[in-house]
């Protein structure tokens, strides 16, 4: 069934970039990501809430975009990436948990422009959602005195959707655009099976180039 999922988001992106006055583009991500509301048991078998153990999880990302501007100053813009989320927390007792998950995102994005002093550039602020299909899934542990890291298995929701907003930075390179985005998508489902209310929240740093003249 996932499999049949990303071949749609695929399609239907690829199907979308090839119509007339779509502008397609490859980005490049930076992502700082973390969970919400993790729980674990700690060495006495005791629920305990981690969250104020996070830190960011770095990670890299690439995909595409096609944009079709609507007027001068609004845009439409669908998305598709290969992403990695997840999180690390380290747990006074416990160790070091990394949560890795790995995507195939397709955020929709509703972008308004703002002219600069300068014709070559334009400022912007976006905001949209995102549907994303679980490649994989793992938990890393790395026990406090333990030098054997584990993995376990997967255990996470097969998709995820949510919110997207940011701000960008066309400059005209023509016969492109260099895009320089910074975001944040705030995760809206529950991505553990078990009921357990975590949920994915990213920021990212953002670089890409649109071919072909607006």
């Amino acid at each position: 069934m996932p499999n049949k999922k990303y071949l749609f988001l695929i399609l239907v992106f690829f199907l979308v970039s090839n119509l007339q006055g779509f502008q397609v583009g490859i980005k490049g991500s930076f992502n700082f990501s973390f969970l919400s509301n993790v729980k674990c048991l700690d060495k006495n078998l005791v629920v305990q809430d981690i969250t104020a153990y996070r830190k960011f999880k770095p990670s890299l990302n690439f995909g595409a975009f096609a944009r079709y501007d609507m007027n001068h100053w609004l845009s439409l813009q669908p998305e598709i990436y290969f992403s990695t989320k997840g999180g690390t927390f380290n747990v006074p007792g416990t160790g070091k948990l990394t949560f890795q998950l790995n995507y195939i995102e397709v955020p929709v994005i509703l972008k308004v422009r703002f002219m600069t002093g300068n014709p070559k550039q334009s400022f912007g602020v976006f905001a949209g959602s995102y549907f994303a299909v679980k490649l994989n899934s793992r938990l890393h542990v790395q026990e406090s005195g333990s030098g054997n890291p584990e993995w376990s298995a997967d255990l996470y929701a097969e998709d995820d959707y949510g919110l997207v907003f940011g701000a960008n930075l066309d400059m005209d390179l023509k016969p492109g655009i260099l895009v320089l985005d910074f975001r944040f998508s705030l995760g809206m489902k529950e991505i553990d099976d078990i009921g357990s209310d975590v949920k994915n929240s990213c920021f990212s740093i953002m670089l890409g180039y649109g071919f072909g003249d607006k």
